[in-house]
């Protein structure tokens, strides 16, 4: 057994690897729902706004890409879920 999955997380519950999990898991699902609203959001904005609107397309896809880029709350609750304390982890921040 590796050493990092000997290791317990902060509340002796998870183990190290388990966290990282949950981290890719909240990280890949951000970036996939992300990628899910712009497409629709690229698709549906001429269809409801009117023909007005194609330009905002371009504004849409830059405000993905800086969520994706900017966000930390997956990483949050990703370490919530792993280490189960909420009062630690603000501590740590």
């Amino acid at each position: 057994m590796p050493a990092s999955s000997r290791v317990s997380g902060r509340s002796g519950v998870d183990t190290v690897d388990i966290a990282k999990r949950h981290v890719r898991l909240f990280v890949v699902g951000n970036c996939t729902l992300l990628a899910a609203g712009a497409v629709i959001g690229w698709l549906l904005l001429p269809t409801l706004f009117g023909v007005g609107f194609i330009e905002s397309r371009e504004i849409l896809v830059v405000l993905c890409v800086a969520e994706v880029a900017m966000s930390v709350h997956p990483m949050g609750q990703a370490f919530l879920i792993g280490f189960g304390h909420p009062a630690r982890l603000a501590s740590h921040s």
